[in-house]
């Protein structure tokens, strides 16, 4: 009689303890939800942001993204639902967040900080802060914080050289030789190309060796050759279409996104490029500019500007 009454004891207290569990972790699960950090009420960009900034006396976060961009996606899902991030923008700042199709006067302002570009700006429009790329939690936070406690800015702001334009319009000698030799020393002789922590297509600088390499200009002509075989492994061996660009400082590690500035006006570049230096091309661009059509339109006719790279 006493074991059924141990054994009856233990199997109410089994059940009891598994009630209470499930009891508890119910409650936390809906205190947590109930607790869950308000996300950042992102606003369009307009002028009467400034004013709103004055009369509230915050600054202005600028995320400058695209659609496409993977950090972009990256950067809003880690660092701006960081608890200590939203925090300090909900205090002291007013998120704007922009699309770079969407408002190409900004892009093209603010096209070497991105993408994503961060921008932050004083009350009166002038500039604290402009960062290029991902910021990950802690720095961005650390970031907001120190503009708070001391709104001048920083080193990524600097003083615009005025241009004064020449009396007939033309660059002088003098000048196209300063320009050449700038371009030879950027030049890099390792990995080939223009760049360092990220290699773009650059069809401009392509072009204007090309155009030297018919003067005579023999190591701009090595130059545009050696980068066009580099660029090569931008090309998708497997959908076809040509990659944005390529990390880690080389042509080997492509970045998967592709818009149709790269993909389209590139290939149609490169053929006369590939002609004048080897006489040939029109095979590679075939390949490349056979992807554009399906790739790049919706069947009711549209055209799709990028590819994401998610």
């Amino acid at each position: 009689m006493l074991t059924y009454l141990v054994e009856g004891l233990r199997l109410r207290s089994v059940r009891t303890f598994i009630v209470v569990s499930l009891f508890l972790s119910v409650t936390v699960a809906i205190g947590a939800e109930e607790q869950k950090t308000p996300e950042i009420y992102w606003q369009p960009w307009s002028e009467s942001i400034f004013e709103k900034a004055r009369q509230e006396k915050r600054f202005v976060l600028l995320d400058l993204g695209a659609i496409w961009c993977h950090w972009c996606h990256v950067m809003d899902e880690i660092t701006y639902h960081d608890p200590k991030v939203i925090s300090l923008i909900k205090s002291r700042y007013i998120a704007v967040r922009v699309d770079e199709d969407s408002r190409p006067d900004l892009a093209s302002r603010y096209q070497d900080y991105g993408w994503p570009a961060t921008i932050v700006f004083n009350t009166d429009g002038s500039e604290i802060v402009k960062s290029q790329g991902y910021i990950p939690p802690k720095p961005m936070a650390s970031l907001l914080q120190a503009i708070i406690n001391d709104p001048s800015p920083g080193p990524s702001i600097t003083t615009e050289p005025e241009i004064e334009p020449t009396e007939d319009g033309q660059l002088g000698a003098i000048e196209r030789d300063k320009l050449r030799n700038i371009l030879r020393a950027a030049y890099d002789v390792k990995n080939r190309g223009w760049g360092t922590v990220q290699k773009y297509l650059n069809w401009d600088i392509i072009e204007y060796c090309v155009g030297a390499a018919e003067r005579g200009e023999r190591d701009l002509e090595r130059m545009a050759r050696e980068t066009l075989e580099a660029q090569r492994q931008l090309i998708d061996p497997v959908w076809g279409g040509v990659y944005q660009y390529s990390t880690d400082g080389d042509w080997k590690h492509p970045h998967f996104e592709k818009n149709h500035a790269d993909a389209g006006g590139g290939p149609a570049r490169l053929c006369p490029s590939l002609f004048v230096l080897e006489g040939t091309g029109v095979s590679r661009c075939c390949e490349t500019n056979s992807w554009l059509p399906g790739k790049f339109s919706y069947q009711s006719g549209g055209r799709i500007l990028h590819q994401s790279g998610r």
